[in-house]
């Protein structure tokens, strides 16, 4: 055996060649028949991450958050959520709210100067199209259009089309 030298930074160490045979370590017990102690396998690299990423307590609430992000984009990519985020189906500019529109307030009406009927203008004498004007009634008239209801709030509410606001944003988030 050799005798024990000193290192470059101080340290006493002994042993041969580097590299050479491993020295048994004698505060591991051995095996019968075995001259050196079993190997133990290490936890791993990212068995280790996961298992401290666990005992974080906000890690793990982003994670849901995320999870749920994830989610919510898969549910708009295919369809079951926002799916008609181009519809009008609120009145413009609704305002938002969770608890529905408000109680309407009794605004009254205001009295005004009585006044005597007065007859109607021609506006035939104003407006070279007036004559037209039932030709076009008519024409509309035959035009079927079905009126849909529209809803006074949306939880987030319209734009200036009445399209839902909390819809074109789960959309934007699937395209993003």
């Amino acid at each position: 055996m050799t005798a024990p030298h000193r290192s470059a930074f101080g340290a006493t160490h002994q042993g041969g060649a580097p590299g050479g045979p491993a020295k048994p370590d004698p505060r591991l017990p051995l095996v019968e028949g075995q001259s050196t102690p079993p190997l133990q396998r290490s936890e791993g690299v990212w068995r280790t991450a996961w298992r401290r990423f666990q005992g974080d307590r906000v890690a793990m609430a982003s994670l849901v958050v995320v999870l749920a992000f994830i989610a919510l984009i898969a549910a708009a990519a295919s369809g079951l959520v926002a799916s008609q985020w181009q519809r009008e189906l609120a009145v413009p500019n609704a305002p938002p709210t969770f608890l529905g529109p408000r109680a309407g307030e009794n605004a009254g009406t205001l009295a005004g100067p009585e006044s005597t009927p007065q007859k109607p203008v021609d506006l035939s004498d104003i407006d070279p199209l007036a004559p037209r004007y039932a030709e076009w009634a008519e024409r509309a008239a035959k035009l079927q259009t079905a009126e849909t209801t529209k809803v006074d709030t949306l939880p987030l509410g319209a734009d200036r089309l009445g399209r839902d606001v909390l819809a074109k944003a789960i959309k934007g988030t699937q395209i993003s």
